[in-house]
């Protein structure tokens, strides 16, 4: 990414994140300890017995929007997997 989307990234990050909080869309109920993979842009967390939560940072991506069309796309094309975006986390809050 060059530096100027990168710099838009971080403002539009930087939105997204007001955003949350004024809505209040933080998901802080993640068990962290029931970690179970990760990939290059995500890392994959047992909630229950049939369902896994799935944290993604948006790397592969210029921007927020991007990321939330690739969502809209994969459940466009596999309804069967379907993605559930539950709400946003930020693990530079966790201690």
């Amino acid at each position: 990414m060059d530096k100027n989307q990168q710099q838009r990234k971080e403002e539009e990050t930087k939105r997204l994140m007001q955003f949350v909080n004024d809505n209040n869309l933080w998901v802080d109920n993640i068990n962290i300890e029931l970690y179970i993979s990760e990939g290059a842009e995500q890392k994959v967390y047992l909630k229950d017995s049939s369902t896994v939560l799935k944290l993604n940072d948006s790397i592969y991506y210029a921007t927020w929007i991007d990321y939330f069309h690739n969502l809209l796309l994969n459940n466009l094309f596999f309804p069967d997997t379907a993605y559930k975006l539950l709400g946003f986390y930020n693990h530079l809050d966790v201690t």
